[in-house]
């Protein structure tokens, strides 16, 4: 189903269980499952716009990148009821074009996967760093209890300063109200844990690898090779 930029991603058996996608950004503005509220889209805090978007080819700052790179702003094209795809244009003097990224969702009544390739359709290797900005849904008076593997959620990403740590394949979160959710990963290495305060989301975000410095990041970013791709998965399963 389609709504401007929207399209719905719906379990067949569970009319409690969908995800929204937005065509501009190819992210997520709100995913329920089993009537949960999952996912979180909105107005943050400091004004700014909060849906869970993809961030290609870089995450954060790099290089004179955009921030998070530019997929979250451009326009993504369907494929079908559950795949869209985007092409990077050339960024004049920082990064040519060449990366094709295609995402799908598939959902069921108590889990959430997203499949993202990346692929170089250029003749020149490209660095990429991609991760998921994902804004987990929780109270604002309850973010402080979030517990990643057993451990609080940090106290300086309260503050919204994003913490770097290692990420395990297969994860744990503890989410007030929404009990315990595991959140698995293939291709990514790292994570971000942020937020800010006063905010009803948090984020914890998969990353390929540890972000390099940003004046280094096409030096330190993995590089993926011509007419080569790799393949991003992330599962969110509730209990």
């Amino acid at each position: 189903m389609k709504n401007n930029n929207i399209f719905v991603v719906r379990d067949p058996q569970q009319e409690n269980s969908y995800c929204e996608i937005n065509m501009l950004g190819g992210g997520i503005m709100n995913l329920y499952l089993n009537g949960k509220h999952i996912l979180y889209a909105g107005t943050r805090p400091d004004g700014g716009q909060a849906f869970t978007h993809p961030c290609i080819p870089n995450f954060n700052i790099a290089d004179d990148l955009p921030n998070h790179g530019p997929a979250r702003k451009e326009l993504w094209t369907l494929v079908n009821d559950n795949t869209i795809t985007w092409e990077m244009s050339e960024i004049d003097d920082i990064y040519p074009s060449g990366i094709k990224a295609t995402r799908q969702f598939e959902i069921s009544k108590k889990s959430f996967t997203v499949s993202t390739t990346i692929k170089n359709i250029s003749k020149t290797s490209l660095p990429t760093n991609i991760a998921e900005h994902s804004y987990f849904a929780c109270p604002k008076d309850q973010v402080k209890n979030i517990k990643i593997n057993g451990k609080p959620f940090h106290k300086e990403a309260l503050q919204a300063n994003a913490q770097f740590n290692p990420w395990q394949n297969k994860n744990i979160l503890e989410i007030p109200f929404l009990g315990e959710i595991k959140f698995n990963t293939t291709g990514y290495n790292a994570f971000a844990q942020w937020s800010q305060p006063e905010a009803p989301f948090a984020c914890i975000e998969p990353i390929e690898i540890m972000p390099p410095r940003p004046e280094n990041f096409m030096s330190s970013a993995p590089l993926l090779s011509p007419n080569k791709e790799k393949l991003f998965i992330y599962s969110i399963v509730i209990t």
